[in-house]
């Protein structure tokens, strides 16, 4: 078997649990990490798996404490959820690297966020329950932690057999989010205003991808913000669907900044988009 770099201490931390490494399978790779993952056998022969995040060390943003302080997060947010009994899951934290720049955690099975809506072809019923688990899912986090989810957007939610899992929070880069004393609501309006920015940027490529998806993904980010509304700002919906608006162009312009010239297509459409989803989120 070939093992990636950090796979001994792995192997290590799943041995003292009575189970042996079998395999390793990467998940996701991205800018800043890349997750793999790792099966076991018990000795009773059961198959038993869980996830790596391993950062990136070349990445400015990335450190020891941003690592720590994520894992530390992942811990909160799993107790708290332990705790209350919700339908909302998150992968339970295992084990911190020795030198904090990875760190094991369980494996929630389930589907893709994107995935389901496609299968669900924007049912208003399954659309509304699974806004209000998210939503649910957010307020816990913010009693565990008391900051952003910050990496809010579709591609880190996913649906399982009881709810729903959310997965990866927190962002080591302190200028990722718009400035805290910008935002009334915050942390919802900036967690909410990245999602309308996420999926109203990429509209424009999966329209010609694939169409069916971007139109399922706009219909459930009204309802998303909708319900993010009704349950942080009751008294003032349309206000806190103002501040979500501004979050979200502080988004785009930090994208554009980003891509440059490439981008302002993407951008010009995803603006309007995001207007027109904010203005109208008044889906059941």
């Amino acid at each position: 078997m070939t093992w990636p770099e950090g796979g001994d201490w792995v192997a290590e931390t799943l041995g003292e649990r009575g189970l042996t490494v079998t395999g390793w399978k990467v998940l996701a790779g991205g800018k800043e990490a890349i997750v793999r993952k790792v099966s076991s056998r018990a000795a009773d022969g059961r198959h038993v798996h869980h996830a790596l995040k391993s950062f990136r060390r070349e990445r400015r943003f990335n450190s020891a404490s941003s690592v720590q302080a994520e894992f530390d997060a992942l811990v909160a947010f799993a107790g708290r959820l332990e705790r209350r009994g919700t339908d909302v899951v998150c992968p339970a934290p295992v084990a911190l690297a020795p030198d904090r720049f990875s760190y094991l955690m369980g494996y929630v099975p389930g589907e893709q966020l994107d995935d389901h809506l496609l299968v669900t072809r924007g049912d208003a019923a399954d659309g509304a329950a699974l806004a209000a688990r998210i939503v649910d899912g957010l307020a816990h986090f913010y009693g565990a932690v008391g900051a952003c989810y910050a990496d809010f957007q579709p591609c880190n939610v996913r649906v399982t057999a009881s709810g729903i899992c959310l997965l990866d929070p927190l962002i080591g880069n302190p200028g990722f989010l718009p400035p805290r004393a910008s935002l009334r609501w915050w942390p919802s309006s900036a967690d909410a205003g990245f999602w309308v920015q996420s999926v109203a940027a990429m509209a424009l490529k999966q329209c010609v991808q694939r169409p069916r998806l971007a139109a399922a993904r706009i219909t459930f980010t009204r309802r998303l913000v909708r319900r993010a509304g009704e349950t942080f700002a009751p008294s003032d919906i349309e206000a806190f669907l103002a501040e979500v608006r501004q979050a979200a162009e502080f988004h785009f312009r930090r994208f554009l900044c980003q891509q440059g010239p490439r981008w302002l297509l993407h951008d010009s459409v995803g603006r309007r988009l995001a207007k027109q989803v904010l203005t109208n989120p008044a889906l059941k």
